[in-house]
């Protein structure tokens, strides 16, 4: 019997979409084992290419992120988190589950609440010793704030209103379940507290 010659080459490897169709079908539990395969294979199961084929497969899981604390600091949009406090603020990828910082704010400022209206981030928190209640805004689309500071002139108390967005306008109510609202147009061309 002869001895068969073993090749010195390594054998051929698979197209780039092939193995994205054969991870894409694997349960995402297993990822953090198969991320220790390779460096390759580490990218390729938090790249946002493998949930999209993922998605085209039909092999999608649900997942559920709790936010244990102050949820008006949080905003959902699209298949990101966004998240602000009062030195940073940063962006949680739902995807590929990694979070990303954000620009810092353009002032420094205790937030109470934050709400989304035509993909722009409204903070709404307190400011210096004088406790002066301003709102920055945070496009979404470019990912940076915009300069403008807006001042809010309110009685109401922020640490302890509610928010909640309708027809382009942020509504607040307290805990003397007195109503007021922003007027700050969808186009942004007006702000009027």
């Amino acid at each position: 019997m002869a001895e068969k010659e073993q090749s010195s080459e390594p054998p051929p490897s698979l197209p780039e979409d092939v193995i994205v169709d054969i991870l894409a079908r694997v349960p995402r539990c297993n990822y953090p084992t198969l991320s220790l395969v390779s460096k390759h294979f580490r990218s390729l199961v938090a790249s946002r290419e493998i949930y999209a084929r993922r998605s085209l497969l039909g092999c999608t899981e649900h997942c559920l992120y709790v936010v244990l604390s102050n949820r008006k600091r949080y905003v959902a949009m699209g298949s990101k988190i966004y998240v602000f406090n009062n030195m940073t603020s940063l962006s949680i990828d739902c995807i590929s589950h990694t979070a990303q910082p954000l620009p810092s704010m353009p002032v420094v400022m205790d937030v109470t609440n934050a709400d989304i209206i035509d993909g722009r981030i409204y903070v709404i928190g307190y400011i210096g010793i004088s406790i002066k209640k301003v709102m920055v805004v945070f496009n979404t689309e470019t990912q940076t704030w915009e300069p403008e500071t807006i001042k809010i002139d309110t009685e109401v108390d922020m640490w302890t209103c509610e928010c909640v967005v309708m027809g382009g306008k942020m509504y607040f109510r307290d805990n003397e379940n007195s109503l007021f609202t922003s007027q700050r147009e969808v186009n942004g061309k007006q702000t009027r507290w």
